[in-house]
């Protein structure tokens, strides 16, 4: 029996985005085309819900302070370390790296080490720095989901490929009868997510009828040309949290999701 060629798909989200729930849906499609797929991710427990096929393995814990400089370099270099053993074990036919370049510098790192081509989905816009300049011109094929993506890597001159993408129907959550009375807002801190536009809304409703409304985020550095920020003060009623470890308790406490997001999502 012909052993069936691998690709190792890198993801360094939160693990609670619309981001991981489109790279199952990718995975997906590859094993369905006969490919073995391997995950390297942060997502634990909940990768493996997703992708309950694939041989996931863990890269090392985000230091929410490792954005720039040494600590970046440090991070990094123990997540390349993580895949060059993975890759040495798998043989991966090619690495298929899940977000900016500058996220997945260590998928980089590994694929240049172990002379395995690199293949960038890259879901946003992100700074054009020098490093991403130099990632995306030894990357074997760059993917732009979105208009954000394209933006920004037309211009640092790379070239890619653009895609529109959307959700398998077979990935869409299932309606699960919650009573709660809540709204949840659950996205990164970007500037096309709509937040302000969220809250706006929600201040307008009258106080004693509106339900609570639970903002979860992911902060994006303020040198991103597309982030956004958390206001100094919610409306009354309105909670945050920064990528919350208990989004699911959270989430069953809420019957809403607030999808407020603008003209630049990445995701359809």
């Amino acid at each position: 029996m012909t052993k069936r060629a691998c690709i190792l798909a890198v993801d360094t989200s939160p693990g609670w985005g619309g981001a991981l729930t489109s790279l199952a849906t990718l995975c997906g499609e590859l094993d369905r085309a006969g490919l073995r797929v391997a995950v390297a991710s942060r997502a634990g427990a909940r990768l493996r819900e997703q992708v309950p096929y694939a041989r996931n393995l863990a890269l090392p814990e985000d230091d929410a302070g490792a954005i720039y400089g040494r600590r970046y370099g440090l991070r990094e270099l123990a997540r390349a370390r993580t895949l060059m053993a993975a890759c040495a074990q798998l043989q991966p036919r090619a690495i298929l790296a899940n977000n900016t370049p500058a996220a997945n510098l260590a998928a980089h790192i590994c694929g240049r080490a172990c002379g395995i081509p690199v293949i960038q989905y890259v879901r946003a816009g992100f700074m054009p720095t020098k490093t991403t300049r130099v990632l995306a011109r030894n990357t074997e094929h760059i993917f732009a989901v979105g208009r954000a993506a394209a933006r920004t890597l037309g211009s640092i001159g790379a070239r890619y490929t653009p895609v529109a993408e959307a959700l398998d129907p077979a990935a869409w959550p299932t309606a699960r009868g919650r009573t709660a009375d809540g709204v949840l807002w659950c996205a990164a801190l970007a500037r096309w997510k709509g937040l302000d536009l969220a809250l706006s809304a929600y201040d307008a409703l009258e106080f004693a009828d509106r339900p609570k409304l639970e903002i979860c985020y992911a902060p994006l550095d303020q040198r991103h040309p597309d982030a956004g920020r958390l206001p100094a003060s919610l409306p009354r009623g309105a909670f945050s949290s920064c990528e919350p470890k208990g989004l699911d308790s959270i989430r069953a406490s809420c019957n809403i999701f607030l999808h407020t997001s603008l003209s630049g999502e990445p995701l359809a």
